[in-house]
Formats: structure tokens, sequence, C-alpha cells
């Protein structure tokens, strides 16, 4: 596969990192008019907490079958994002980088926003933004992609029922997780756990080529 192919990701919530390894090493379409299926990546991630893995999912209104993934709206018959946010601070608020981000994340789940698309794509923005990630190759797509080439094709290949499909091996490697002496490493996490627990050496574990590193790995104060 060409390093110039666009690849097609399905969106992700806090997606994990098998999915962002492919999100910042390859031109990417975020395909917005698939239909929306239950359990996937779209509107969950897994963190680590003191009691173990945990899954955090976005409930959504129930749509028709046939409803494209850009129009499908976030439910708010309980507080989700509250829930949500505290669940991710009691689990990383001891971890090295977590203090860095705690004011910015905190606001992103105060912004009650309408449809998951647009959520997804927000934080998904703001991590990358995290990580030191600029002037990435992504769109979004205006239209239903059909019949490409399956190499392209990741739309359902990240899965949480399926095994990771990693761009290369480095980027699951085991890193410092905050539990570990607990549970041992613990993979296929939200970038989340990777992001909270290395800060932007994460980076070293995503890029296809390590040697593209920001001078100011760690240095989020400046």
């Amino acid at each position: 596969m060409s390093q110039s192919e666009r690849i097609l990701l399905s969106t992700a919530y806090c997606g994990p990192i098998d999915y962002y390894s492919w999100l910042v090493n390859r031109p990417v379409s975020i395909e917005a008019y698939s239909h929306y299926e239950r359990q996937t990546f779209a509107n969950r991630c897994n963190i680590m907490t003191a009691g173990g893995p945990l899954a955090l999912t976005v409930p959504v209104v129930k749509p028709p079958y046939d409803t494209p993934m850009c129009d499908v709206e976030i439910s708010y018959h309980t507080d989700w994002a509250t829930l949500h946010y505290r669940a991710i601070e009691s689990a990383y608020r001891s971890s090295p980088y977590f203090d860095y981000f705690r004011e910015e994340l905190q606001t992103l789940y105060q912004s009650h926003p309408t449809h998951l698309l647009e959520w997804n794509n927000c934080l998904q923005s703001k991590i990358l933004s995290w990580l030191g990630f600029e002037n990435l190759d992504i769109v979004i797509s205006d239209r239903y992609k059909k019949g490409v080439n399956l190499k392209n094709d990741m739309r359902t290949c990240i899965h949480p029922k399926k095994k990771c499909v990693p761009l290369h091996n480095r980027c699951l490697d085991p890193y410092y997780q905050v539990f570990d002496q607990r549970y041992g490493f613990v993979s296929r996490l939200s970038i989340l756990d990777m992001l909270f627990n290395m800060g932007r050496e994460a980076r070293l574990y995503l890029l296809e080529n390590n040697k593209i590193i920001n001078n100011k790995t760690n240095n989020y104060g400046k």
C-alpha cells in the first residue's frame, strides 16, 4: 500500500491506539454516511480504572436502521457526559500528564454536542493537537464510499470484537500504565490512556517513522 493512498476509517469515540496509528500516518477519509451500527468504537471507548477496564458508551437516540452516521443524535436522558468525565478523571488523575489536559477535557464534556459525528470529530481534533500532530490529511466523506479497494477500507476492520489491525506493531508495544502493577499491561484501550500516561512521547509509538518527533515533546506548559 503506497503512503499516498487514502484510508477509509469509521468515526470513533476517543478511538483505540491502532485506529490512531492509521490516522496520523496516512491520508484518511472519515466515513460520515455509512449506516450506524451498535457496539462499535463509534460511540464506545475503553479506559483503565482501579477496578479494571471500563467501557464508556455515548447513548444515542435510537435511529432507524438506514440512518447515516452523520445524522445520529446523542441522547441526554442521562447525564452521560458528566459520568464519562468523572470516570476518566478518577482513572487518570494520578497519571503523569492528565493535569495538562484536565481543564480543556472538562470543557469539552460540558459542550453538549447534538450529533455523534460532531462530538467524535471535536474530540479527535483536540486529541491530535495534544499529541502534537498538525496539518494531517484528514477529510470527512461527503457521500457513502462503495466498491473501494479492500486494502484501503478499514471501516469495519477496527472493531471492539475483532483483533487489532495496527499500521505497525510498535504502536502496540507495552508502555507505562497507572495500574500496571495490579493488572499488568492492558492493550486496546482508548488513545486517552496512552496520552495521559505517556504525554507527547506517545508520538514515538504512533508514528511509522519515529524519528519525526517534535522537539518540545512533553513541554505542554508553553
